[in-house]
């Protein structure tokens, strides 16, 4: 009861949809002190009002059409389905899905037009937030990964950011990288093969014949 009184501090004139967590008389008296009312459900057995039979079904479809935001996590979520999982990290999960969906909501509400012609709008607003969470981390990440796909994944994002660089470039120097090709700076009598491009103009250069300088040099 206490979460619920703390997050809805300051509302007035709204409604709370909470899960049978939350629900109890106690806190419906509560937040009717704020002018604010409750929809929520109830577990089987716990009797919280007197049950009265009527015809016409209004609370039953209000309870379904504003369905809980926790019931709506369970349908993308970062958590691990696993009996051992350390009870902090659980939690920090948990924010992360309850911010998640609250971000995704305010922005729904002030974007209107975005994706609108796309059923899954939240799935794509959580990819898109999750590629803006870690591209930080990834561009300043020094070291390259050893398995082929996550190295991939971390040049073309320290790439993309890369001054005065077409993108056709950036994509050839990533996904070309691992290929060993002739380098094309020495004689053909040579024939040394190389598998690192040149930065600027992406042509295959030995080690005989580039130099190497920091990054201060190269501006």
């Amino acid at each position: 009861m206490r979460a619920v009184l703390d997050l809805t501090e300051g509302l007035r004139g709204h409604n709370v949809t909470c899960d049978n967590l939350f629900t109890s008389y106690q806190l419906g008296q509560q937040l009717l002190k704020r002018k604010i009312t409750m929809v929520g459900t109830v577990q089987t057995g716990a009797l919280v009002i007197v049950t009265i039979e009527k015809a016409n079904p209004n609370y039953g479809l209000q309870s379904k059409q504003r369905r809980c935001g926790q019931s709506r996590q369970c349908n993308w979520s970062i958590q691990l389905q696993k009996d051992d999982f350390p009870l902090a990290l659980a939690i920090f999960h948990k924010i992360i899905d309850v911010s998640s969906y609250n971000v995704f909501v305010i922005w729904r509400e002030i974007n209107l037009i975005w994706i609108s012609h796309k059923s899954h709008k939240r799935r794509v607003f959580l990819e898109q937030l999750g590629k803006a969470l870690v591209a930080p981390l990834i561009e300043r990440r020094k070291n390259v990964p050893r398995t082929e796909a996550s190295a991939q994944i971390v040049k073309a994002f320290q790439s993309a950011r890369l001054p005065d660089r077409p993108d056709n470039q950036s994509s050839t120097s990533t996904f070309k990288a691992s290929t060993r090709k002739r380098c094309q700076f020495c004689s053909k009598e040579k024939d040394n093969k190389t598998n690192k491009p040149c930065f600027k103009c992406n042509k295959y250069i030995c080690k005989g014949c580039s130099l190497s300088y920091c990054s201060s040099c190269a501006q």
